[in-house]
Protein backbone atom coordinates (compact mmCIF):
# COMPACT_ATOMS: atom_id res chain seq x y z
CA UNK A 1 0.00 0.00 0.00
CA UNK A 2 2.77 2.48 0.90
CA UNK A 3 4.53 1.91 -2.44
CA UNK A 4 1.26 2.51 -4.30
CA UNK A 5 0.68 5.80 -2.45
CA UNK A 6 4.20 7.01 -3.23
CA UNK A 7 3.68 6.10 -6.90
CA UNK A 8 0.35 7.99 -6.95
CA UNK A 9 1.98 11.07 -5.38
CA UNK A 10 4.80 10.93 -7.94
CA UNK A 11 2.38 10.63 -10.86
CA UNK A 12 0.34 13.56 -9.52
CA UNK A 13 3.50 15.64 -9.08
CA UNK A 14 4.53 14.75 -12.63
CA UNK A 15 1.09 15.78 -13.96
CA UNK A 16 1.23 19.07 -12.02
CA UNK A 17 4.70 19.74 -13.39
CA UNK A 18 3.59 19.12 -16.98
CA UNK A 19 0.58 21.38 -16.52
CA UNK A 20 2.78 24.20 -15.14
CA UNK A 21 5.36 23.66 -17.89
CA UNK A 22 2.79 23.87 -20.67
CA UNK A 23 1.17 26.94 -19.12
CA UNK A 24 4.44 28.84 -18.62
CA UNK A 25 6.38 27.68 -21.65
CA UNK A 26 3.52 27.30 -24.11
CA UNK A 27 5.07 24.05 -25.32
CA UNK A 28 4.46 20.38 -24.63
CA UNK A 29 5.88 18.84 -21.49
CA UNK A 30 9.36 17.33 -21.97
CA UNK A 31 9.39 13.73 -23.01
CA UNK A 32 10.42 11.56 -21.43
CA UNK A 33 9.25 13.12 -18.20
CA UNK A 34 11.81 13.49 -15.38
CA UNK A 35 12.85 10.06 -14.17
CA UNK A 36 13.13 10.70 -10.45
CA UNK A 37 11.26 12.63 -7.82
CA UNK A 38 14.39 14.68 -7.08
CA UNK A 39 14.73 15.73 -10.74
CA UNK A 40 11.04 16.59 -10.84
CA UNK A 41 11.41 18.71 -7.70
CA UNK A 42 14.35 20.63 -9.23
CA UNK A 43 12.29 21.34 -12.34
CA UNK A 44 9.41 22.46 -10.14
CA UNK A 45 11.86 24.74 -8.34
CA UNK A 46 12.90 26.27 -11.68
CA UNK A 47 9.30 26.92 -12.64
CA UNK A 48 8.46 28.34 -9.22
CA UNK A 49 11.47 30.68 -9.38
CA UNK A 50 10.25 31.85 -12.75
CA UNK A 51 6.85 32.59 -11.23
CA UNK A 52 8.57 34.46 -8.39
CA UNK A 53 7.36 31.93 -5.84
CA UNK A 54 10.54 31.89 -3.79
CA UNK A 55 9.16 30.13 -0.74
CA UNK A 56 7.68 27.30 -2.80
CA UNK A 57 10.81 27.06 -4.94
CA UNK A 58 12.98 26.82 -1.83
CA UNK A 59 10.79 24.07 -0.44
CA UNK A 60 10.95 22.08 -3.70
CA UNK A 61 14.72 22.47 -3.92
CA UNK A 62 15.34 21.55 -0.28
CA UNK A 63 13.24 18.41 -0.82
CA UNK A 64 15.27 17.58 -3.94
CA UNK A 65 18.54 17.94 -2.00
CA UNK A 66 17.16 15.77 0.81
CA UNK A 67 16.26 13.05 -1.70
CA UNK A 68 19.51 13.30 -3.65
CA UNK A 69 22.33 15.21 -1.91
CA UNK A 70 24.56 14.72 -4.97
CA UNK A 71 22.26 16.71 -7.29
CA UNK A 72 24.50 19.67 -8.08
CA UNK A 73 21.82 21.62 -9.96
CA UNK A 74 19.57 21.66 -6.89
CA UNK A 75 22.33 23.08 -4.67
CA UNK A 76 23.21 25.74 -7.25
CA UNK A 77 19.63 26.87 -7.86
CA UNK A 78 18.97 26.95 -4.13
CA UNK A 79 22.08 29.11 -3.64
CA UNK A 80 20.94 31.53 -6.37
CA UNK A 81 17.51 31.75 -4.76
CA UNK A 82 19.09 32.53 -1.39
CA UNK A 83 21.39 35.16 -2.93
CA UNK A 84 18.37 36.83 -4.53
CA UNK A 85 16.65 36.88 -1.15
CA UNK A 86 19.71 38.31 0.60
CA UNK A 87 20.09 35.12 2.67
CA UNK A 88 23.85 34.91 2.28
CA UNK A 89 24.60 32.44 5.07
CA UNK A 90 22.17 29.94 3.54
CA UNK A 91 23.58 30.66 0.08
CA UNK A 92 27.08 29.95 1.35
CA UNK A 93 25.86 26.66 2.84
CA UNK A 94 24.23 25.59 -0.43
CA UNK A 95 27.37 26.49 -2.38
CA UNK A 96 29.62 24.64 0.05
CA UNK A 97 27.35 21.60 -0.36
CA UNK A 98 27.65 21.97 -4.14
CA UNK A 99 31.44 22.00 -3.85
CA UNK A 100 31.35 18.85 -1.74
CA UNK A 101 29.59 17.22 -4.71
CA UNK A 102 31.99 18.68 -7.30
CA UNK A 103 34.98 20.53 -5.87
CA UNK A 104 35.86 21.93 -9.31
CA UNK A 105 32.46 23.39 -10.20
CA UNK A 106 33.22 26.82 -11.63
CA UNK A 107 29.75 28.23 -11.07
CA UNK A 108 29.75 27.26 -7.38
CA UNK A 109 33.22 28.75 -6.87
CA UNK A 110 32.22 31.98 -8.62
CA UNK A 111 28.99 32.34 -6.65
CA UNK A 112 30.85 31.62 -3.42
CA UNK A 113 33.21 34.51 -4.22
CA UNK A 114 30.18 36.72 -4.89
CA UNK A 115 28.67 35.79 -1.53
CA UNK A 116 31.99 36.50 0.19
CA UNK A 117 32.02 39.93 -1.46
CA UNK A 118 28.37 40.75 -0.67
CA UNK A 119 28.41 39.43 2.89
CA UNK A 120 31.95 39.03 4.17
CA UNK A 121 30.65 38.38 7.71
CA UNK A 122 28.44 35.44 6.71
CA UNK A 123 29.59 32.24 8.44
CA UNK A 124 31.61 29.94 6.24
CA UNK A 125 33.35 26.60 6.22
CA UNK A 126 37.14 26.57 5.85
CA UNK A 127 38.22 25.66 2.31
CA UNK A 128 39.92 22.41 3.37
CA UNK A 129 36.63 21.13 4.83
CA UNK A 130 34.86 21.49 1.46
CA UNK A 131 36.82 18.72 -0.20
CA UNK A 132 34.88 15.75 1.13
CA UNK A 133 35.29 12.65 -1.04
CA UNK A 134 32.14 11.85 -3.04
CA UNK A 135 31.84 8.40 -1.40
CA UNK A 136 31.50 10.12 2.00
CA UNK A 137 28.34 11.99 0.98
Amino acid sequence: RQGWRVREEYLQMQADFCEEWEHLKGSPCPSPAPSSTAHLLVLHGHLQCRQRLGMKAGLSLRKAVALDPTMLSAHLLLAKLYIGQGRFSQARGALEAALRVDQDDFQAMTLLQLVAHLAPDAPHTPAHALHTPAHAL
